[in-house]
């Protein structure tokens, strides 16, 4: 909620939310086969999903409205499996399953505050320059910034061994991970005094963790 000083009946409230959608994934993994049944595996992938910000603005002036903004979100993850097969590695069909860490690196690419708005225009126009006084030292989500966090993958999958060397492979992955949170390192959280503004937030959290689900279809080299 913006107020003005010098009138605050004259207000302006902006409503901020955050919506993931799916996407498309690729990557590459090396496997290493110490065992019959147990298997290393480190990868590195990139997935693109959907970003969807839905802003509701409402004035003193009965003036209102909801658009929805929209841009993509990258994801750059590493992560190490242990996988367990059902069957030994000298069998050409081979369930398994895995679990293991991953790191992962969440950013949107493009800035969906930065762009012009036709609601800005009814109340408060420099809303924008407003927000980007209270950046943080490192860059906000929303301003080209990223959100680096841990997780746990878990999935399984089966191999086909076509050739001697050659191996077809379907897998289906799901990581757990922290909600991640875009809004908040632009916005802080309170009241706060500005030159001639009053500027009140309060945020409003998702429970429970971001799921992300991945089913590729790949060919494996082997040696």
């Amino acid at each position: 909620v913006f107020a003005p000083k010098q009138d605050p009946t004259d207000f302006f409230l902006l409503g901020l939310g955050s919506e993931l959608g799916g996407g498309w994934a690729a990557g590459i993994t090396v496997t290493l086969n110490g065992h019959r049944h147990f298997s290393s595996e480190w990868g590195a992938s990139y997935q693109r999903g959907k970003f969807k910000m839905p802003m509701i603005t409402v004035s003193n002036e009965a003036t209102s409205g909801i658009e929805m903004s929209g841009t993509g979100m990258l994801t750059h993850q590493f992560h190490y499996s242990l996988l367990a097969h059902l069957r030994p590695r000298e069998k050409r069909f081979r369930p398994y399953v895995s679990v293991g860490p991953a790191l992962q690196l969440l950013h949107l690419t493009d800035a969906p505050i930065k762009k012009s708005n036709k609601l800005f225009k009814v109340g408060l126009r420099n809303v924008g320059l407003l927000m980007a006084m209270y950046n943080f030292s490192k860059e906000p989500p929303l301003d080209g910034g990223g959100i680096f966090q841990m997780g746990l993958q878990y999935g399984a999958g089966v191999k086909y061994q076509v050739k001697k060397h050659l191996q077809i492979r379907l897998d289906f992955r799901e990581t757990l991970s922290p909600q991640p949170d875009f809004l908040r390192k632009s916005f802080p959280e309170g009241v706060t005094d500005l030159d001639e503004y009053t500027m009140e937030i309060e945020r409003f959290r998702t429970g429970g963790p971001l799921r992300q689900q991945r089913l590729t279809v790949g060919f494996s080299f082997t040696f």
